[in-house]
């Protein structure tokens, strides 16, 4: 039997220092999020890895958020 797609849980696995990645939505398994960026952020590529889990199952992804200088 498959999960729900609104019945999945998103984490943060992994982000590097300065960067968050906050208030999922999940809405029929499209993934959206609101990423911030403190002022220790490194500038250029960071890769930030999201955990989606049902409960019994996990699975990551892997993401780029380009950070410049203001």
């Amino acid at each position: 039997l498959e999960t729900e797609p609104g019945d999945l849980t998103v984490t943060v696995a992994d982000a590097p220092a300065g960067l968050t990645v906050s208030k999922f939505i999940n809405t029929n398994g499209a993934i959206t999020g609101t990423v911030a960026v403190a002022c220790n952020a490194p500038l250029g590529a960071n890769a930030v890895t999201l955990r989606v889990s049902d409960g019994a199952l996990s699975s990551t992804a892997t993401f780029t958020v380009n950070v410049t200088a203001n």
